[in-house]
């Protein structure tokens, strides 16, 4: 029978956790694909109004928000666990490190690696200060773990499986080989706990960076060489502008009853279904085509927010067509094994024209959908909605990270 349902999404800390001690215990927990970056579900935010992740739906009604009142919910439910201590201190001292990881830990390790990464804007003072923050918080666990292989008794309890799941980001992103030289204690517990068979039984063994991820400034966009601003003063077809460039389709050159801005405010302004609605009631099949994309070297593809960035950056030089497309690219699966697939609305039958702006086109597979089918319309809006899984290969991928060209 179903314990309930658990809103998160696959690569999230604090999801991660929860899902490592519902196996434990044996509770068959459904994990429901929810991400704030991509809009929560009108059911999640009845359910959980404070629109934030995890969020747990018991089969009986109860709602539990809070990772760390999950965590024991869950694992409470077992009378003889012993990952909640043995004694009320060491239950109490549990809480301390579980709300420690929650709070404190979690917030300097992303504030130091967001901005890096493109997740917020970057800041020097932001990162410089928090991978101090994070380092003297390190040194303090570090020191702790000296002479201690977990951190509460001797035996693995909610505190190392809390505070892994929420340290696993920094190893993936910042917490480089040099790096972790100088956490010794703090390495070979954390190898310790991702490599027990309660960790391995409901997540992967992450695998550590070599090398930190560095921030790369973008060029501003109207950055020219010396000669590049001789050569636009020359009329030339390789201008960026859709009305210059000669080997696009004009954005103006058909007339349809169907204005592709007009269908950019209404997703904008609607929820997914109601634009959905109007958008199948106005496309018209004869001036617009719609195109899936998948990229084609998935197995190349490393940490999520790196295929994600690799989106951003696809986007970024399908500008000059902006005026002709509409569509999402969505990251799928987990660190490590991911894929990108998406959907286009085009202007016009021709894609490549329109797609060949951006040098990379290439690295993707394209396959028209057909509008008339229900079972390509569903797949369209799946897509876009950037929220459910998909199946590829009879392998079911959850949302990760997807992105919207308009």
């Amino acid at each position: 029978m179903s314990f309930g349902k658990l809103y998160g999404y696959a690569g999230n800390a604090r999801t991660i956790a929860l899902l490592i001690i519902a196996k434990e215990n044996n509770l068959d927990v459904e994990l429901v694909v929810e991400n704030p970056t991509l809009g929560l579900s009108k059911e999640y935010l009845e359910h959980f109004p404070k629109g934030r992740i995890p969020g747990f739906l018991g089969s009986d009604g109860f709602c539990l928000t809070e990772t760390n009142a999950i965590a024991i919910y869950f694992a409470s439910q077992n009378e003889k666990t012993t990952l909640l201590g043995r004694t009320k201190q060491e239950y109490a001292s549990i809480l301390q490190w579980m709300s420690f990881a929650n709070t404190d830990l979690i917030r300097s390790i992303a504030l130091w690696f967001f901005p890096l990464v493109g997740r917020m804007s970057y800041s020097k003072k932001v990162v410089d200060e928090n991978q101090a923050e994070t380092n003297r918080l390190c040194r303090y666990v570090n020191d702790f773990l000296k002479s201690r292989t977990f951190f509460v008794g001797e035996r693995l309890t909610l505190a190392d499986l809390v505070m892994a799941a929420h340290i696993t980001p920094g190893f993936s992103t910042v917490f480089g080989a040099d790096w972790r030289c100088g956490f010794p204690h703090l390495v070979r517990w954390y190898l310790t706990v991702v490599n027990q068979p309660i960790w391995t039984a409901a997540s992967s063994v992450p695998t550590l960076i070599e090398e930190p991820v560095k921030y790369v400034p973008k060029k501003p966009e109207n950055e020219t060489t010396p000669e590049s601003k001789c050569e636009l003063q020359k009329p030339s077809v390789e201008n960026d502008s859709v009305e210059n460039n000669s080997s696009l389709p004009s954005s103006s050159s058909v007339s349809s009853s169907f204005v592709l801005d007009e269908w950019k405010r209404q997703f904008s302004n609607n929820s997914l279904e109601t634009s959905m609605k109007w958008f199948w009631e106005h496309l018209d099949v004869e001036e617009y085509s719609l195109w899936r994309l998948d990229y084609k070297y998935n197995d190349e593809l490393g940490l999520t927010f790196q295929s994600s960035n690799l989106c951003g950056g696809f986007f970024q030089r399908l500008d000059a067509s902006r005026k002709l497309l509409f569509g999402s690219l969505v990251v799928y699966g987990e660190d490590r094994d991911n894929i990108i697939s998406g959907v286009f609305l085009v202007k016009g039958k021709d894609f490549e024209s329109v797609f060949k702006v951006a040098p990379d086109w290439e690295s993707y597979d394209f396959a028209s959908l057909d509008p008339t089918k229900e079972e390509d319309k569903r797949h369209v809006e799946r897509v876009w909605g950037r929220n459910d899984p998909i199946e590829i290969n009879a392998r079911v991928y959850p949302a990760v990270a997807g992105k919207i060209f308009k």
